[in-house]
């Protein structure tokens, strides 16, 4: 059995060596513009690996390597349209692809401003040029006023005569200044006519005319005459009783003249101008292009012929010249520029005074001549040929223009008609076109023939173009010639015979001649031609055809972009150019203005506003061709320029006014309104950015756009400290101008940062009494408006200031809060913040509402030891806001029950422990201890237990002891002391004595014994001898001697007594005291149930050693002692009937107080230094509620406060409370409720309490029968004597210094301030004696002598100028 044959095995491949890809190329169409570049990218995949692959494609320049090819082809045309291949070659392996190349319009031009680049420069006369002869503007809104050319001619500058004539048409304007000349001479004032006819009177054509006259009376007959004849029916008379009419219903040239009204010899006169229409322009200057050397003609058409002319070249005024000439025939117009060159390109204008043209002159080099239609290459012997029509005929051959000169080359034959020209050997040098021309009027040559090579061409016109070269004929088509042999031949093309139609191209032959005719040649029609062993070669050309129609873009003022297709034929020759012509429309006249080679032109030198068509010639080595189809119409336009000096004008904090000058250039579209835009920057007040304003962020600013004819404009409702940046643009019909920018610019009536004012008295904490008012009045600066927010600082958070209604006023400069009773909640921090958009200020403000402290605690008796006690405490735990000065201690015996007083054991103690000494034995005492701070006292704590004094049981045994003389002599143990009384005051002189027995006292007033005098009052007792002098007169001044006298001796002991007078205001004093108006009243008024006698007031000054007084009782002789509770703490009383020395004072708060310039109220002051004259000024808080510093002296230890409030409508301040520390703490407060001493009233309304004396304080209050205060005395003890006084109609007060002892240099205060002998000067004017300046220390103020109130002459000065002396007070 036959084995079967093994299967086979599948081929094996290495892996090492795998199957390549097929290799693949494949490209996009790409697009290109008109003289660009086409770029196509061939992308190749596959192939062998590591081997290398090419790209190739006709025409392109390839780059790059696999797998991305480039193929570039430069500078494209139209007709370079087209689809192309590309092969792809890698090793053995190839592979082709196409792609399509489209070609579009050539690129845009690049720009430079509003114009293509270089255009602004390269034309920048053209545009100088047409600027003087095309002027825009825009409207103004202007009053609708009726034009009087009479008026117009008084009033006009003899220079102006022309331009007025010119513009109402006026050809003769002598006789028109003539008759206004004479209109008033010949109108006068006659008794016929009261009133006469106006002078003259000016009206447009078919206006109503009325002159009206008024005649003496009615009876009078009026004449009307026009320029001395009838009227006829020019015009009709009208008459109603005197007034007389004459009535013209429609005027016409007809009525301009002299109108008169006559009444017997008298007559009136009006002058009448009827003003033409104004002539206007039906047909105007054509733009004309020419070459030089050519005639050219403007013509225009006017529409009347009586119209003016002004023509004008560059906008300069010419008439006839040698060089042009002007005619002008009915309405018709004509300038004729003769032999032009390039000095009289430019604009050509024609100006009636109802419009103007004008028109454009462009002379060019002289017009190429055409190319011939016939062109022949030849060679060897040449003969070129003619007949005339007479041969007596002259003329000359000329080549290329000029006349051919002979030669023995070159040789001219005339035979009868013939003429000829024969060249031998023609050469390069003979090349040129030839031509015969005729003189005279003769008529051309005709049958023009060339004779080369044995073959003649006969031409259809008498010029050729000769070359060098192989025989042949080059023409255009439609053009006829015939060639022919001297001799029979055959006639063949390409070897074979040629067809002929018999018509237009045809075959004759004779026996002598061979001839091709051909008639209205055809592009088919060329070839070589043989006529047997001759040959010619003829090639037939055509013009090209038509381009495609133009297309206008990117159009501005004075540019455009033309683009056109290329025509579907050029004629067999490649188009060499395209010529753009331009005109404009209604005109015929088409202007060449330039030359293209590719399918687009920038059109330039047109005028803005005028109105274009376009068409394009395309050109070849042949000719031109026909025109392309007109364009659409177009009118250059473009938008006119920016907005000069964009500016803001008025700025308020909700408005910005917007103001500008209209655009340097506006162009024929004029301006149709302006865009206003606005938006708000990003950032601060002061750091706004202008850079961050964003295209997306413009809103407009006002709707629609703003009229052109203004230029400014009123953005409201702006918001307020926002900067804003603006942009305006022009807008018009052919677009928006570029925008105008200006910001950033803050809507604020000004920009002030924000600034907190202040007050010294703020900068420390401000300590308020719990229930008083609190009122922090801020003063604050910053523009625009300011927001203002308090907040109380607390350890957890701040917490907002309730709203204004309830604690927060804020006006435009300044901020109050307010708590009306204020309570301790609401001691704290306050902080006020001023805020101005981004920038802010602020402020703190300490307040402590104090109160009296608490009770101190854990009161304790430590110990007893004998008759001394000793006690402990701890401090309270509420000071009251202020610092604890000390505690007080008081005792009361347990036998005085509950309620009995308490007895002062310490005024004051610093420190939480006391000893009390001295204790009477066998009582028990309790004890009472009180913390004290500024506020006062606080409520004390009682020992609950009472500390008994234990009394020793001890028996005393009375020890025996020689009896003991303890008489003395008399010896004073102190001095009698000297003392210096007030005139009408009481005083005391005082000394100490010892002696035993009981001496005698006697009193000696110089040297004279004191016996049973009620001047005076004795008293002797405990060692002390005192002597008081009631009511001191200058009689009680001398030596005054008290002598001791027993068994023993006598001693002696004197002093000095002097007394004090009231101050003379001429002198030198010592006083300062409120302006002080005196009021008179009788005894019977001031009498009161205490038997207050009648008050007085005195004046004491000081002049050298000397003084002198006033006194007045304060109570009746017959007064008794008035007993009061007080009697038993110690207080000192007077006896009714004791005199007092009182210091003047006066109340400027009465009812003849009038207003004063520059006040707001009371109170005012009149101050008077020691050696200087009286300086007066009025002060007032800057709010009622306010505490005023009257005075303070650190080194006294003295203060005086006063209160201040507003009393009834006028806003004026009064002074309702006056309040006097002491140097020993005693709080003296004086107001309508009565008199206060340390807070308990001692003296209530109507009461008599005498002189009181607290401490060293010591005052007498006297009131009026009606209840109401009157005034009060004061004494300091070693120190100044005060006054208040109050007003019984105001409920007001008013404070005097009657003695300043004891004032020191350092006091200061609205009066303390002026104190020192030094503190202001007065520096009188040596021109004027009532003038003069006032300084002190570094302040100075104007001053001026006068009245003021019931001070004669006093330097009164402003209350500013007053707060800034003060404003350390």
């Amino acid at each position: 059995m036959a084995e079967a044959a093994p299967a086979e095995e599948p081929q094996q491949i290495d892996p090492e060596f795998p199957k390549p890809d097929p290799l693949t190329a494949s490209a996009a169409d790409v697009s290109a513009p008109e003289a660009g570049s086409a770029v196509a990218y061939v992308n190749v995949a596959g192939g062998i690996p590591d081997t290398s692959t090419s790209v190739v494609a006709d025409g392109f320049h390839v780059t790059g390597a696999a797998p991305t090819f480039t193929l570039t082809k430069k500078n494209v045309g139209f007709g370079d349209a087209t689809k192309y291949s590309f092969t792809a070659t890698c090793g053995e392996e190839s592979v082709t692809g196409n792609f399509s190349v489209k070609v579009g319009p050539a690129a845009g031009y690049e720009y430079e401003g509003k114009y293509p680049k270089g255009v602004a420069d390269e034309d920048a006369e053209f545009r100088a040029a047409l600027r003087k002869v095309q002027k825009f503007s825009v409207g103004k809104k202007v009053a609708d006023a009726k034009e009087d050319i009479w008026a117009l001619l008084k009033s006009a500058n003899p220079r102006e005569y022309d331009r007025i004539a010119f513009y109402w048409g006026i050809k003769d304007l002598r006789k028109l200044l003539k008759k206004l000349a004479n209109a008033k001479k010949n109108n006068k004032k006659s008794t016929s006519f009261p009133t006469k006819l106006d002078d003259t009177h000016c009206s447009k054509i078919g206006d109503k005319i009325v002159l009206a006259v008024a005649t003496a009376n009615e009876a009078m007959n009026v004449k009307w005459s026009f320029n001395g004849k009838d009227i006829g029916k020019l015009a009709r008379s009208m008459a109603k009783g005197c007034n007389k009419q004459l009535v013209i219903d429609a005027a016409g040239a007809e009525h301009n003249g002299q109108w008169t009204a006559t009444v017997g010899d008298d007559k009136t006169c009006c002058e009448v101008f009827v003003r033409k229409p104004a002539v206007t322009l039906t047909s105007g200057f054509s733009d004309i292009q020419a070459s030089a050397g050519e005639e050219v003609t403007f013509t225009a058409t006017m529409s009347s012929d009586d119209g003016r002319v002004k023509l004008l070249k560059d906008g300069i005024e010419f008439g006839t010249t040698d060089k042009i000439s002007v005619t002008q025939e009915g309405t018709k117009v004509t300038c004729v520029v003769h032999k032009v060159n390039s000095d009289d390109s430019g604009f050509y204008q024609i100006k009636v005074n109802g419009g103007s043209s004008f028109a454009e002159l462009i002379v060019s080099g002289a017009i190429p001549a055409p190319k011939p239609l016939y062109q022949m290459s030849v060679s060897g012997d040449v003969t070129v040929a003619c007949d005339l029509a007479d041969e007596k005929s002259a003329g000359k051959w000329f080549k290329g223009g000029k006349a051919v000169v002979e030669s023995d080359r070159v040789v001219v034959e005339a035979d009868g008609v013939s003429r000829k020209l024969n060249i031998s050997a023609v050469a390069a040098i003979d090349a040129g076109t030839y031509e015969f021309r005729t003189e005279g009027a003769a008529k051309p040559a005709t049958s023009f023939s060339v004779t080369a090579n044995d073959l003649s061409t006969s031409l259809g016109l008498p010029q050729v173009a000769l070359s060098v070269g192989d025989l042949g004929i080059t023409t255009r088509g439609t053009a006829s010639f015939t060639v022919a042999a001297a001799e029979k031949c055959a006639l063949t093309s390409e070897g074979k015979e040629v067809s002929f139609d018999g018509g237009r191209m045809k075959f004759v032959q004779s026996d002598a001649s061979t001839a091709m005719v051909i008639e209205n040649a055809w592009a088919t029609d060329s070839g070589k031609y043989d006529f047997g062993d001759k040959s010619i070669a003829v090639a037939v050309f055509d013009v090209p055809t038509q381009p495609g129609k133009p297309v206008i873009s990117d159009l501005t003022d004075e540019t455009c972009r033309v683009d056109w297709t290329p025509p579907k034929s050029n004629g067999g020759s490649a188009i060499t150019t395209y010529t753009v012509q331009r005109k404009r429309k209604g005109e015929s006249t088409w202007v060449s203005v330039g030359e293209a080679k590719l399918h687009n032109y920038l059109a330039r030198r047109l005028v803005d506003g005028q109105s274009y068509q376009v068409r394009v010639i395309a050109n070849s080595a042949i000719g031109a061709g026909e025109p392309s189809d007109v364009s659409e119409p177009f009118t250059p336009l473009a938008p006119s320029g920016p907005v000069t000096s964009l500016r803001a004008g008025k700025q308020t904090d909700t408005a910005v006014e917007l103001k500008w000058n209209i655009p340097e250039e506006i162009g024929a579209a004029g301006i149709d309104g302006y865009v206003v835009q606005l938006q708000i920057l990003p950032g601060g007040l002061r750091d706004a950015d202008p850079a961050a304003a964003t295209e997306e962020g413009w809103k407009e600013a006002v709707a629609g756009h703003v009229d052109p004819a203004e230029s400014a404009v009123n953005l409201v409702r702006l918001t307020t400290g926002k900067n804003y940046m603006f942009r305006m643009s022009a807008k018009n019909q052919a677009g928006a101008s570029s925008w105008a920018t200006l910001g950033p610019v803050c809507c604020a009536s000004s920009v002030e940062d924000p600034k907190i004012l202040l007050p010294r008295n703020l900068k420390k904490a401000l300590k308020i009494n719990v229930n008083d008012k609190i009122h922090v009045n801020v003063p604050f600066q910053g523009a625009p408006k300011p927001k203002v927010t308090w907040t109380k600082l607390v350890e957890v958070w701040p917490e907002p200031i309730p709203a204004a209604e309830e604690g927060v006023r804020t006006t435009g400069d300044s901020s109050v809060i307010f708590v009306r009773n204020a309570t301790r909640a609401e001691t704290g921090t306050y902080k006020i913040n001023v805020e101005v958009q981004d920038l802010s200020a602020s402020a703190t403000i300490d307040v402590a509402v104090v109160d009296v402290p608490s009770k101190p605690r854990k009161l304790q008796i430590v110990e007893t030891i004998g008759t001394s006690v000793q006690l402990k405490w701890e401090a309270p735990t509420d000071n009251g806001n202020l610092d604890i000065l000390g505690y007080s201690v008081d005792k009361r015996d347990k036998r005085s029950g509950p309620d009995s007083e308490w007895y002062v054991v310490y005024d004051k103690v610093r420190h939480c422990n006391a000893n009390i000494d001295e204790l009477i034995l066998g009582n028990d005492y309790q004890f009472r201890v009180r913390a004290i701070n500024e506020v006062g006292a606080g409520e004390g704590t009682a020992t609950k237990e009472f500390a008994t004094i234990v009394k020793e049981t001890t028996t005393y045994v009375k020890p025996a002891y020689p009896e003991m003389n303890f008489d003395i002599n008399p010896e004073f143990t102190t001095a009698l002391n000297s003392r210096k009384i007030m005139l009408g005051y009481s005083g005391t002189i005082t000394c100490a004595l010892k002696a035993s027995p009981r001496p005698k006292i006697r009193w000696f007033k110089n040297k004279m014994e004191i016996i049973d005098n009620p001047k005076y009052k004795m008293s002797w007792g405990q060692g002390i001898i005192q002597l008081e002098i009631r009511r001191a007169r200058l009689s009680d001044a001398g030596t005054y001697t008290v002598q001791a006298e027993n068994e023993l001796g006598t001693v002696t002991q004197s002093c000095e007594v002097s007394v004090r007078e009231a101050a003379n205001f001429e002198n030198s004093t010592e006083i300062i005291y409120s302006t002080w108006q005196p009021t008179t009243t009788t005894s019977t008024e001031l009498m009161t149930t205490s038997s207050i006698a009648t008050t007085t007031t005195s004046i004491i000054s000081t002049i050298g050693t000397e003084t002198t007084s006033t006194t007045f009782p304060l109570f009746d002789t017959d007064t008794t002692t008035v007993e009061n509770d007080q009697g038993a703490a110690g207080i000192h009383q007077y006896a009714p009937g004791d005199q007092i020395t009182m210091m003047p004072y006066g109340n400027d708060n009465v009812e003849s107080y009038g207003p004063v310039a520059g006040a707001y109220g009371d109170p005012h002051f009149m101050v008077r230094s020691e050696h200087g004259e009286p300086i007066c000024f009025d002060y007032n808080p800057l709010l009622a509620s306010r505490t005023m510093m009257l005075l303070t002296d650190p080194r006294a230890f003295l203060t005086v406060l006063a209160k201040t409030e507003e009393r009834g409508d006028t806003g004026r301040l009064f002074m309702t409370e006056i309040s006097i520390m002491t140097p020993l703490a005693q709080i003296i407060k004086i107001n309508s409720e009565g008199v206060f001493v340390n807070d308990k009233i001692v003296s209530e309304v109507g009461s008599r309490n005498g002189i009181l004396v607290y401490s060293d304080l010591t005052f007498k209050t006297t009131w009026a029968k009606d209840g109401n205060h009157e005034h009060t005395n004061i004494e300091i003890e070693n120190g100044p004597v005060f006054l208040v006084k109050g007003n019984l109609k105001r409920e007001s007060l008013s404070f005097a210094i009657t003695d300043a002892t004891g004032i020191s240099r350092k006091a200061k205060g609205i009066i303390g301030r002026f104190i020192a002998d030094d503190s202001y000067v007065v520096h009188k004017s040596n021109d004027d004696p009532l003038l003069g300046i006032v300084q002190a220390g570094k302040n100075f103020a104007a001053a001026e002598s006068k009245h003021y109130h019931q001070e004669e002459n006093c330097w009164v000065i402003d209350e500013t100028d007053a707060l800034r002396m003060l404003k350390d007070v």
